[in-house]
């Protein structure tokens, strides 16, 4: 980690140096979002080992799965990977090889893995998630067992819901702040790349290099964006498992009592379940700075919109 700084600073005093106007500061300012995203990680990585090693425990003791669930294909990290080593292969032929890996590439390969580590955990909890929802299901559509044993199931399994929805935040909030300043570089790199290209097709005269350096642009713009999308996409798919379908599971359980004139004093505790299972759905944030759901690419698209623009602006 040492030597990454020592040659950011010492490569940076030339390639700096190297460029002139507005593409000076946007190359400076993402070049310390990579060397802060980078500090954060290392920092992050030790100090939450021990705490992510005691919530997996914890999370194996809490699970009901008895065998490995089946997984569809996620294609959006297969195009992912088959982006990533298209750009690896290209840097031997780039013109700023060492310093285009180090300061962008690298930073944005370790908080994509440590995001597709976090979509692994969730996707295993969303499957727990699943399985009691599947249990509801089951008592829903059967109701022949006693009355106070249905209610005693159901209060088991909101319990147990209970407890995995405290374990997916507190283990969501172990990522935070890498989070945070993943996002933070992730803005720096999308207006680089997408300012550098405009760039690079107005002033650049040979028909070929402008050729290469767009392609290039429009793949690294698409592994953001494919980054963005994973991330954004296991934060709302946890959200949803969490407790909609299993509130509407109890609601029918306590529509059948209803409609079989069973309603009594141990029926009516499915009020408080169904209580438990609505407050038990979390709402994910970098630290309550921006919501990590879809509406934050409302927000990213209008702040990359007006910074480019201005950019733009200052070039002209």
């Amino acid at each position: 980690m040492n030597l990454y700084f020592i040659y950011v600073c010492l490569n940076s005093s030339t390639v700096f140096n190297s460029t002139k106007g507005s593409r000076k500061y946007v190359d400076i300012l993402s070049t310390i979002g990579s060397v802060l995203s980078m500090c954060t990680c290392t920092v992050m990585f030790y100090k939450r080992r021990i705490e992510i090693q005691s919530l997996l425990i914890q999370i194996d003791q809490t699970t009901l799965q008895t065998s490995v669930s089946h997984q569809t294909i996620n294609w959006l990290k297969i195009v992912l990977f088959c982006d990533i080593v298209v750009i690896a292969a290209s840097f031997p032929f780039s013109e700023r090889p060492f310093f285009s890996f180090f300061c962008f590439f690298l930073p944005t390969l370790v908080n994509i893995f440590d995001h597709l580590f976090l979509d692994d955990i969730l996707t295993y909890l969303g499957a727990e998630f699943d399985m009691i929802s599947q249990h509801l299901k089951q008592r829903r559509d059967s109701m022949a067992l006693p009355d106070a044993r249905i209610v005693d199931d159901i209060q088991k399994l909101s319990l147990r819901h209970c407890d995995l929805s405290k374990l997916t935040l507190q283990f969501t909030r172990c990522f935070e702040v890498t989070t945070l300043t993943a996002m933070m570089m992730w803005f720096g790199y999308i207006v680089n790349s997408i300012f550098f290209l405009v760039f690079d097709l107005i002033y650049t005269k040979h028909l070929e290099t402008r050729i290469i350096k767009f392609a290039g642009a429009l793949i690294y713009q698409k592994i953001l964006i494919l980054w963005l999308c994973i991330m954004l996409k296991m934060y709302t798919r946890t959200e949803d498992k969490v407790a909609n379908r299993a509130v509407g599971y109890v609601h029918d359980i306590w529509n059948n009592f209803v409609m079989m004139k069973k309603v009594n004093s141990e029926v009516h505790h499915l009020h408080l379940i169904s209580i438990r299972f609505l407050n038990t759905k979390p709402k994910f944030t970098a630290m309550h700075f921006f919501p990590l759901d879809w509406s934050f690419c409302h927000v990213l698209i209008a702040a990359i919109t007006t910074y480019i623009i201005i950019l733009i602006q200052f070039k002209i």
